[in-house]
């Protein structure tokens, strides 16, 4: 999820085992426009749009350009300002093994996994923290609009089969304040990823931001082992 700590992690594996970052795909200025429109609904903002999280439950079938994006970028093969941010210098691109970070794949992961075959790390980071950070850097104006109903309910994708469970909660939620929106979409994107974990075997490296902070070493060298 934003702010959960997943810069630093990316950064850090990616100096361990000299790999090269990519940096977001999935949020990139220069995604492919009509990637999006096979998976938004019509008329979406940007706030919506920069936010939203594609889902694909057990592979990407129905959305083969979403497929296509994806392994280029698990290979590095996209460009722009944007993926390149995390690098530090120019000789980490010539590097081959790629660590790539993104905070909007919570619904796709199982997806993920099974399609490119690629070890996944989840950091998972105490929402209060994510909440005080989200306003510390400006970004919680990104959730000032947002409707729960409209990430979990409407799209057209498959996910709303899996969210129903939470109709009311999500309905009653929608009309709370911007920090309890964004506690239930934390909320909810992580009870999918335990979802996968439990219920489709998904092998995901489970992360704990406040516990590497308090031993980043420890934390890591256990993590890459």
């Amino acid at each position: 999820f934003m702010r959960s700590g997943t810069t630093w992690l990316q950064e850090a594996a990616a100096e361990v085992l000299n790999g090269k970052s990519v940096f977001e795909p999935l949020g990139s200025p220069e995604l492919p426009d009509d990637m999006y429109s096979t998976l938004l609904p019509a008329e979406t903002d940007w706030n919506y749009r920069h936010v939203f999280m594609p889902y694909a439950e057990r592979d990407f079938s129905h959305y083969p350009q979403l497929k296509l994006y994806l392994e280029q970028s698990l290979r590095g093969r996209v460009g722009g300002h944007w993926v390149y941010r995390s690098r530090r210098r120019l000789s980490e691109s010539r590097r081959s093994r790629v660590i790539l970070k993104e905070v909007r794949a919570q619904l796709c992961l199982h997806a993920i996994q099974e399609t490119f075959q690629v070890p996944i790390l989840h950091v998972y980071r105490d929402p209060r923290a994510i909440i005080a950070s989200l306003n510390k850097a400006q970004w919680d104006k990104l959730y000032h609009t947002m409707s729960l109903r409209a990430h979990f309910l409407e799209p057209r994708d498959g996910r709303a089969a899996f969210f129903e469970t939470w109709r009311d909660d999500i309905e009653q939620i929608d009309a709370l304040s911007v920090p309890e929106r964004i506690a239930a979409y934390w909320s909810l994107t992580e009870r999918y990823v335990e979802h996968c974990r439990a219920n489709l075997g998904t092998r995901i490296i489970m992360v704990g931001y406040e516990e590497c902070f308090r031993d980043s070493a420890t934390c890591m060298s256990a993590i890459l082992d």
